[in-house]
C-alpha cells in the first residue's frame, strides 16, 4: 500500500495505535510503524513496541527515529531498555508497560482460540524460533521423560522435518489453542513464554 492509502485513514479514525514485537527495531526501520502518515499528532498512540536493541549506531536512524518518535504525545514501551535508549534519543521520559498480551485474563483469551483439533493425546508443545540444536534434544529428552507427544509449530524450514512437527498452517487462534491444551511447553520465545504465563502452562 501506498502512503496516500495510509494517509485517507485521517478522516475515518479517532486514534492511531502502534505497538508489537520489535516494531521500532533500528535495523528493520520503517517510518509506516512510526505513523509518519498521521497528521494529527495528539490522536498518535505507542503502547507497547520493543525496539529490540540496546544501541542505535547508525546515526542516519538514530535521527530518523528520534524524529518520529517526538511527533508521539502519548508513548511507552515493553522494556526498559527500549525505553532508556529512546529516553536519550529524543529527550522525552518514556514509560515502560505491561506488553499487551498480559492485559487479558486466561478466560478473555480463550474466547479468541480456534476449534483446531488438538487431539486425544496429551502432548508435549515445541515452539522454537532460535536454531540451537541442543534446544530440540533436551526437548526431545523431555517429551520421551513425560512420555508425552511431540508436536511442533515450525519456525524455520529445518523445523519441517522433525518429527512432530505440524503440518498444516496455524494461525493466532489455532495457536492459543495449542498453548491451552499442551500439557507442557518448550519454547525460546517471548510471546510463547507470555502466552505459556497466561495458561499456567
Amino acid at each position: 500500500e501506498t502512503l496516500g492509502d495510509f494517509e485517507h485513514l485521517n478522516g475515518s479514525l479517532d486514534a492511531f495505535v502502534c505497538g508489537s514485537d520489535q516494531i521500532w527495531s533500528p535495523p528493520n526501520f520503517n517510518p509506516r510503524y512510526f505513523l509518519d502518515f498521521v497528521y494529527d499528532e495528539n490522536r498518535m498512540i505507542a503502547y507497547a513496541p520493543s525496539v529490540g536493541i540496546l544501541d542505535v549506531s547508525n546515526e542516519n536512524i538514530r535521527r530518523r527515529i528520534s524524529e518520529n518518535i517526538s511527533r508521539f504525545k502519548y508513548i511507552s514501551t515493553r522494556e526498559k531498555a527500549g525505553s532508556d535508549l529512546l529516553s536519550e534519543l529524543t529527550g522525552q521520559m518514556i514509560e515502560t508497560v505491561l506488553d499487551p498480551t498480559l492485559l487479558l485474563t486466561q478466560d478473555e483469551w480463550h474466547a479468541y482460540e480456534s476449534d483446531y483439533d488438538t487431539g486425544s493425546k496429551s502432548y508435549l508443545l515445541a515452539y522454537m524460533l532460535g536454531k540451537r540444536e541442543e534446544y530440540w534434544k533436551t526437548v526431545k529428552k523431555i517429551a520421551g521423560y513425560l512420555k508425552l507427544e511431540l508436536r511442533i509449530i515450525p519456525c524455520h524450514e529445518k523445523d519441517i522435518k522433525r518429527k512432530g512437527c505440524i503440518k498444516e498452517p496455524i494461525g493466532p487462534a489455532d495457536f492459543l489453542k495449542l498453548i491451552c491444551n499442551a500439557d507442557y511447553i518448550c519454547t525460546d520465545s517471548f510471546h510463547g513464554t507470555l502466552f505459556s504465563i497466561n495458561y499456567n502452562k
